[in-house]
């Protein structure tokens, strides 16, 4: 047994005592899975004894909270590197609208079963239906499988009390979980009705505010390394990491924010310039002109001044976690790579005015291992750069607040493990 799954049985047993208001969330007849996240809505003093028993805990290495307007939520790091994700409800909003009552559940939506109080059938039903649908999502497969696998008799009952409490028609219950999204704007009218405008008005607010705490969620993680040493890997392997176990929306990026296009897509347009660029060898470019070597590196420039801010719109305040494969540290140790010739120490200088990413990993590997992997660089460029990026982010360590850490990369277990490790410092 997992020291999460541990936790979860000892959390359970301590909201058995709890005496304030509260309500788990589960999405089954089980009161809850060892395997999902925890959902529990509860009033404020509940939700300050349960941070109170997190502090105490002895299976916890670390936790944070995050606090929205209508929730808080709870990222739990156990000793045993295992992960569980607390959302601390206090009313249910999405964006401008309360789509479900807070009140009305902790009063009769609820029932006593082992000694916890979890939600009713119907309401199970209701709060599933309305998250998925006002999230644009279609319903998970595991939940329509309990709710069709139930009686007629208690199919038909839910149906009906769907029905009545959003206003909606629909042949069956099976019709209105496969095709949720298509009653999206019949919901949004029917709860419009059961929130007045000035209601709508001080939720959208909140909301915006809300906005700006997704940012403690966005993290940018770049990887780094000479070609062959395993990055590209180990990126994928660390992104399936975080959307499985950690649940988290990710999106990977190469190189650089990529708002302008590679240039060479002026003369062979995007799909073939993209086509080229992943067939050339690395560092075959032949550009030895620094006027030339001038406009090409600000014009990629220009790309991170700008592309940052629309990343920052498009993604950071959207609580993503961003993986880049490769970073602006290229420019500073391998201009050649993009048929650049400039001095190292301009590139370095103007780092000053790019986003700094949480955290960044360089990949190395001895070279006999990475010409094992790819015959894409000498010896000698192996070595060379590997020694540039060591000493790049051994300065960059010291002298700035975010992680710059080289890690030897032999064994993609054990990397990931100090990858993961160190996700968990930035948490």
């Amino acid at each position: 047994m997992s020291l999460r799954e541990k936790f979860i049985e000892e959390l359970l047993n301590f909201l058995r005592r709890v005496q304030g208001k509260y309500a788990i969330l589960a999405k089954s007849d089980l009161p809850i899975s060892t395997e999902s996240d925890i959902d529990i809505l509860c009033d404020d003093e509940t939700s300050k004894e349960i941070i109170s028993y997190l502090e105490k805990n002895y299976t916890i290495k670390k936790f944070s909270v995050v606090s929205y307007s209508f929730m808080k939520t709870i990222y739990i790091v156990f000793k045993d590197n295992s992960f569980l994700e607390i959302d601390l409800i206090q009313r249910f909003i999405r964006k401008n609208l309360e789509y479900l009552s807070s009140e009305e559940i902790l009063q009769k939506g609820t029932n006593i079963k082992n000694g916890l109080s979890i939600l009713k059938p119907e309401y199970q039903l209701l709060y599933i239906l309305l998250f998925y649908t006002l999230n644009k999502k279609p319903i998970k497969a595991k939940y329509m499988k309990f709710f069709l696998s139930l009686p007629e008799s208690k199919k038909t009952q839910l149906l009906n009390f769907i029905k009545k409490h959003l206003n909606i028609n629909s042949s069956s219950l099976e019709d209105l979980l496969k095709n949720n999204i298509s009653f999206r704007s019949k919901i949004i009218n029917s709860l419009k009705k059961k929130n007045p405008i000035h209601k709508r008005i001080k939720f959208l607010i909140s909301y915006i505010k809300d906005i700006k705490t997704n940012l403690h969620k966005s993290k940018v993680i770049t990887f780094n390394g000479v070609d062959g040493a395993g990055k590209t890997t180990i990126l994928l392997n660390f992104k399936e990491v975080l959307e499985k176990k950690y649940r988290r929306n990710v999106i990977t990026l190469r190189h650089r924010p990529s708002l302008l296009p590679i240039l060479s897509a002026i003369k062979y347009g995007k799909k073939e310039a993209e086509k080229r660029t992943l067939q050339r060898p690395p560092r075959t470019g032949e550009n030895k002109s620094f006027l030339s070597s001038i406009l090409r590196f600000s014009y990629y420039y220009i790309d991170y001044l700008i592309g940052q801010w629309i990343v920052f719109a498009k993604y950071r305040l959207r609580g993503y976690i961003i993986l880049y494969d490769r970073y602006y540290f290229d420019f500073i140790v391998d201009s050649k790579r993009s048929n650049i010739n400039i001095n190292p120490n301009l590139a370095k200088k103007l780092y000053t005015f790019i986003h700094k990413p949480e955290l960044n990993i360089f990949l190395y590997a001895p070279t006999e291992i990475i010409l094992s992997r790819k015959r894409e660089l000498s010896s000698k460029d192996i070595e060379t750069l590997t020694n540039k990026y060591l000493t790049l982010f051994k300065e960059l360590n010291r002298k700035r607040p975010e992680i710059y850490v080289s890690i030897e990369n032999i064994n993609k277990q054990e990397t990931l493990k100090k990858i993961e490790e160190l996700f968990q410092e930035v948490l």
